[in-house]
């Protein structure tokens, strides 16, 4: 028979085999340690003589180099993209991003290249990607019944219209082709 309490045939203990309040010590030789490892884990190795050290700081200046000159290739062909849309948006192109490449293409074939004088080769080759010439509109006079007899012939009146975009003379031309 027992004489304590409810826990005579266990010693006194709880149903566990090991002490949870314990803690095991630990030294702080070996925690330097750890912390050390650590360290070196997280660094690169450095080189060990000064000879691999100066090696090792020649490919990152060329590393260095590569990448710098990559940034002003960039900025260079941002500069140029900008200037074409600029010069495109003044031309009065309908849509930047179909005309914009075919400038690119021009300029790229360019011994000396000139935005300015792409665009306009762009623009008399697909006069159909700009917008027709300023004060170019459907005017009163062309919309007259009766077209003059005394203008020019009906192939002339095709090229202008062709060439121009122009409504007025897309009428001009349909107006003396019927008759």
């Amino acid at each position: 028979m027992g004489f304590g309490g409810g826990n005579a045939g266990n010693g006194g203990k709880s149903g566990t085999d090991f002490d949870t309040g314990a803690s095991t010590p630990i030294s702080p030789a070996l925690i330097e340690r750890e912390r050390e490892e650590e360290d070196k884990e997280a660094q690169p190795e450095q080189p060990s003589s000064e000879a691999e050290r100066v090696k090792a700081l020649e490919s990152r200046v060329v590393e260095l180099e590569a990448a710098l000159a990559e940034a002003r290739a960039a900025a260079a062909s941002a500069a140029r993209r900008a200037e074409i849309e600029r010069e495109l948006t003044a031309a009065g192109a309908i849509d930047l991003e179909i005309t914009t490449p075919l400038v690119e293409q021009v300029v790229a074939g360019m011994d000396e290249p000139d935005v300015g004088r792409a665009v306009r080769e762009v623009r008399a080759g697909k006069s159909f990607l700009f917008r027709a010439k300023p004060g170019g509109g459907v005017k009163s006079e062309s919309m007259a019944g009766e077209p003059s007899r005394a203008g020019p012939g009906l192939d002339e009146l095709a090229n202008e219209a062709r060439s121009s975009g122009d409504r007025s003379d897309l009428l001009r031309y349909l107006r003396a082709r019927r008759g």
